[in-house]
């Protein structure tokens, strides 16, 4: 907040609330010519990535006369926690972009990674309307919320069915016992092992507000997050909003079916994979070029009266 004065058009504060969660959202303007409307893009990081990381990119829109606002993530530098409706405070900052006169309401796009990735392509169904095109970086959109590295229903240990053990969870048919017995038998598989070490299980777990030790208490909460549960992914087009997935084909976390899914989706959508980057998302020195030059092209687009 106080850095945003030395900035060469400084920069703003808006404290924001959602549900009762105050959280700050951070607005880098470009230079303007008198009432110009300029394109703007919201912008988070993950569950581990605060909004202080975004400099660099925001100096780079800037420069191309775009605005960019970025903001925490739920239970990442705020008091929320991720649940299924995780784009409510895109929602609110999208609403606050709209009633200023400053931005264009006709170019607005979402760039988020990783978990933030799930917001950016929700919000692309539930605010249609308002938006110019969605950037979802290494995504985690259906496969991790499922406990399972492929997204499939089945428990880690190919025992029973993961949506029936959370159902009996959750209505109270299992006892003590029987909650102890399941939850050391999942987190011992040699599957559950590898999500543990791939993943920063325990970081997640906080941030959805389960006990990490408690893996049907992680699935309760986290199952409902998946868009697949939600309807949203695996029913085809459901968005006209331009919908651009950029990974790697060897992402420890996030299969490459999730982001066929997030184009899938889109009735503009497309994908790039990146090589066989070592770890989780692509590295930002080729990610952020690739997502530019993409924003670019659909403001021209507009500009030149297409679709």
């Amino acid at each position: 907040r106080k850095s945003t004065a030395y900035f060469p058009v400084p920069g703003e504060s808006w404290a924001l609330e959602s549900r009762g969660i105050r959280f700050p959202a951070f607005v880098h303007l470009p230079e303007r010519s008198g009432d110009e409307r300029v394109p703007v893009v919201l912008r988070t990081g993950g569950m581990d990535v605060l909004s202080t990381e975004f400099y660099t990119l925001a100096e780079m829109l800037n420069a191309r006369g775009i605005a960019m606002i970025t903001f925490d993530m739920p239970g990442n530098g705020n008091d929320a926690i991720v649940d299924p409706e995780t784009d409510r405070h895109h929602q609110t900052v999208l609403d606050q972009v709209l009633a200023d006169d400053r931005f264009d309401s006709e170019r607005i796009f979402v760039w988020s990674a990783s978990l933030g990735g799930h917001p950016a392509v929700r919000i692309a169904k539930t605010r249609e309307a308002d938006l110019a095109g969605v950037i979802n970086g290494c995504g985690l959109l259906h496969a991790v919320h499922m406990l399972s590295p492929s997204g499939s229903d089945q428990a880690p240990d190919q025992g029973p069915d993961m949506r029936e053990l959370v159902d009996a969870y959750t209505s109270g048919l299992l006892s003590d016992e029987e909650i102890a017995g399941i939850n050391a038998q999942i987190l011992a598989s040699p599957e559950m092992q590898a999500q543990v070490m791939n993943f920063q299980y325990e970081v997640y777990a906080n941030r959805i507000g389960a006990d990490k030790e408690n893996v049907l208490q992680v699935a309760s909460k986290s199952i409902p997050i998946s868009l697949v549960s939600q309807g949203i992914l695996g029913e085809g087009v459901v968005t006209s909003v331009p919908i651009l997935s950029i990974n790697t084909q060897a992402d420890p976390i996030v299969p490459v079916s999730d982001s066929v899914l997030a184009t899938q989706a889109s009735r503009e959508g497309s994908m790039v994979l990146l090589g066989h980057h070592d770890g989780h998302c692509v590295d930002r020195r080729l990610s952020i070029p690739l997502g530019i030059d993409w924003i670019e092209q659909i403001i021209r687009m507009k500009s030149a009266g297409g679709s």
